[in-house]
């Protein structure tokens, strides 16, 4: 018989309930557009694994994590090599999981993953404007030839939403 301990890998302070839960976490493990060094698939677990070193209490803020209610449903598997369908998966969960009313806060992945993640919450919300925290603008057409590329996520977001609605914040100078 195995005796342990065992870490567990999902976020500490979690609803196991997802019916119950407000918030869903999901891990969209895809790096299949980066162009300089890949391994941010693993960030979702790693992050996990983090996580249990963190303090569930908060003094500056008197809360605990556990007066959150989400839920980590885990990270989706994505068929290696095919983006499209990838970004379809990612697009449909995070449609569903507005539709039973309830919010996603999504650990990717390269920049890519927000395209489908923008789409599934712009099903449910129309009047959206997206904050971006970055030092590329990422507003390519097109990357090496690719239209779906972690540089051109906020160029189909601004298709989308009008690029009136972007406000980017640390865009390096050149």
């Amino acid at each position: 018989m195995l005796k342990g301990p065992f870490l567990d890998r999902t976020w500490m302070g979690q609803n196991p309930d997802y019916n119950s839960a407000d918030i869903v976490m999901l891990g969209m493990p895809f790096d299949g557009t980066v162009s300089y060094r890949s391994g941010s698939r693993f960030a979702p677990e790693m992050l996990r694994l983090a996580s249990w070193g963190l303090e569930e209490y908060s003094p500056e803020f008197d809360k605990d994590l556990n007066d959150v209610n989400y839920n980590d449903c885990g990270d989706l598997e994505f068929p290696l090599g095919n983006t499209q369908k990838s970004l379809d998966m990612i697009e449909e969960n995070v449609t569903q999981i507005y539709a039973d009313g309830k919010r996603v806060f999504g650990i990717g992945g390269e920049h890519l993953v927000t395209l489908p993640e923008f789409k599934g919450v712009y099903s449910k919300y129309k009047d959206i404007a997206v904050i971006h925290f970055d030092a590329h603008t990422d507003l390519r057409k097109e990357y090496l030839g690719e239209e779906m590329s972690h540089s051109a996520v906020m160029y189909h977001i601004g298709k989308i939403i009008g690029f009136e609605n972007i406000k980017q914040i640390g865009i390096a100078q050149a």
